[in-house]
């Protein structure tokens, strides 16, 4: 991973109410332990979406080889965020206080999360550059947060 949940450039100045800091990421043979901070400057009220904008790149060298790959769009992202069973369970859940729908306004910490990446060593994803924008909203179009995440998956 080469960024992690790193803010989007239009939000420099936290124009955002939520944000993330402090990001630190460690892998080792397909599992990603990392530490973050979100922080949230106001009460946020569901229904909340999440999506996610996907592209794949010949390679990290080569920015202007980015295709768009896949979008993704959720309104059940309370749902997620509490939810034990899908494979980002523990990054989300490992966070203190732990993250809710409605959101209160704080610092929100992970530590010793963790990712387990080992089920894409099932999905051919080659020697590809993915860039992946990640958008949580309130009312289906009141942006609340923005992130990117960058990096070549390798199989171990």
């Amino acid at each position: 991973m080469d960024k992690f949940l790193l803010n989007c450039p239009e939000t420099k100045q936290h124009k955002y109410p939520l944000y993330y800091d402090n990001i630190t990421v460690y892998s080792s043979a397909g599992l990603l332990t990392f530490n973050y901070d979100v922080i949230n400057n106001v009460y946020i009220k569901p229904p909340f979406s999440l999506f996610v904008d996907i592209q794949r790149c010949k390679g990290k060298e080569n920015p202007d080889s980015c295709i768009k790959f896949a979008n993704f769009k959720t309104s059940r992202l309370c749902n997620l965020l509490v939810s034990t069973k899908e494979f980002w369970s523990p990054m989300i859940t490992c966070a203190r206080p732990k993250f809710g729908c409605p959101m209160a306004k704080g610092i929100y910490r992970g530590r010793n999360c963790t990712l387990d990446m080992s089920g894409f060593n099932w999905f051919p994803l080659g020697d590809s550059y993915w860039k992946l924008k990640v958008q949580l909203a309130v009312q289906s179009n009141n942006m609340i947060a923005c992130g990117l995440v960058e990096g070549q998956y390798t199989k171990y």
